[in-house]
């Protein structure tokens, strides 16, 4: 064979070469590629899910901070009513608002037990009626938040 015939097939094999290698790293590459994005959505899902449950958490406190203020404000607006002015109207009115927002927060064994001393109070039965009560409301409350704290234990 000639030198030219040589330096043909040379020739000929190094861009064929060429043309499998850049196919084959063109293929890597573009699995390569192919990885790296579902990589990337596999964290933007996880940091979704956290901002998720950061959020449910967020909206979970805060719901159980407006029951607790009211919870507070009814104990509150009981106690001063039925140790003291059980009669004036400024301490029922008081006593009625804060069991209306116990009623808007709940849940209902604790509205139920928030009613239970209100109608205790407007019906003027005794003062130890009024207090037990007041204590049944309390036992209620404290079911409701060991409930809560239990299902947020299993939370985490």
């Amino acid at each position: 064979m000639s030198e030219w015939g040589v330096a043909l097939i040379a020739a000929g094999s190094a861009v064929a070469g060429s043309l499998a290698t850049g196919w084959y790293t063109r293929n890597a590459g573009l699995r390569q590629a192919e990885a790296a994005k579902h990589a990337g959505n596999r964290q933007a899902d996880a940091l979704l899910d956290t901002v998720r449950v950061n959020l449910e958490e967020q909206r979970r406190s805060r719901i159980e901070d407006r029951r607790r203020q009211a919870y507070v404000a009814f104990l509150d607006a009981a106690q001063r009513v039925v140790l003291m002015d059980r009669d004036t109207p400024v301490g029922l009115a008081d006593l009625t608002s804060a069991a209306a927002m116990v009623t808007l927060e709940g849940p209902t064994a604790v509205e139920s037990a928030a009613n239970d001393v209100l109608i205790a109070v407007n019906a003027y039965r005794s003062q130890d009626e009024g207090s037990r009560n007041v204590d049944a409301f309390l036992t209620a409350r404290q079911s409701y938040l060991r409930a809560v704290r239990a299902a947020l234990d299993g939370l985490v």
